[in-house]
């Protein structure tokens, strides 16, 4: 059961960590304008080819525009390309996505939380190297899927079974059936997606909000169910 609670804390984590570092100036980047467009070019297939703003990630000959990156930014988040996400998020380099690989079945539950995830590129304003684009983000509704995998994980516990095998696969079972409940209720989320730009390279930063939106309200829904436990344990204390 712990590895699969360490799987969907691992995603959300190696995400987070671009949100800690979006405050900090974008490193200067080393490849050509040329290669970075080309970079754009190549973004993940995986993005639906039904929604518009996926298309802008074919990135012409030339410097990225702020709704080109923003695109292939989405695009390796849906993909869980580590190597675009490192590219195209303010501090993406510090993810890494292959401290899930030990976790049992870590890129299968991954993969599970971004299947439904879209965006739709809106209003761009730039100012000088930095730009703001107004996006609507959509994912399955999530924010109370911690909250319930762990009601889950304490029913089972009082089962008796001792089986770790067992135990895991009634988690990831559990995961799944939450997940698809939610996805019949997607929630969309509209937010200010910051990028800043260096050496012709626009990058998107992963701030608080962004982050809690791709994840279809999951990070918030986690803190809510923190919060309401230190609660409890203060008042027990008392």
């Amino acid at each position: 059961m712990k590895k699969i609670l360490v799987a969907i804390l691992a995603l959300t984590t190696a995400l987070s960590m671009t949100a800690c570092s979006g405050s900090k100036p974008a490193e200067q980047e080393t490849s050509s304008a040329g290669e970075a467009s080309s970079a754009v070019s190549e973004s993940s297939s995986e993005a639906s080819s039904e929604e518009p703003s996926s298309e802008q990630s074919e990135a012409p000959a030339g410097d990225t525009t702020p709704e080109q990156a923003a695109a292939a930014a989405f695009d390796a988040f849906k993909a869980l390309d580590q190597e675009k996400i490192a590219e195209y998020f303010i501090g993406g380099e510090n993810v890494n996505l292959s401290n899930m690989s030990p976790v049992a079945d870590g890129e299968k539950l991954s993969k599970l939380f971004v299947e439904n995830f879209s965006y739709e590129l809106g209003e761009v304003t730039e100012d000088g190297d930095s730009a703001v684009i107004k996006t609507k983000v959509t994912n399955a509704n999530m924010s109370t899927l911690f909250n319930d995998l762990m009601a889950f994980a304490m029913e089972q516990a009082v089962t008796g079974e001792t089986d770790e095998a067992k135990i895991n696969q009634a988690v990831e079972d559990k995961v799944i059936e939450l997940v698809g409940t939610a996805k019949e209720n997607p929630v969309t989320a509209e937010v200010d997606v910051r990028l800043t730009k260096a050496n012709g390279v626009w990058k998107v930063e992963m701030d608080e909000n962004l982050l809690d939106a791709v994840m279809g309200g999951l990070v918030s829904g986690m803190a809510e169910m923190m919060e309401q436990m230190a609660g409890a344990l203060t008042s027990a204390a008392e």
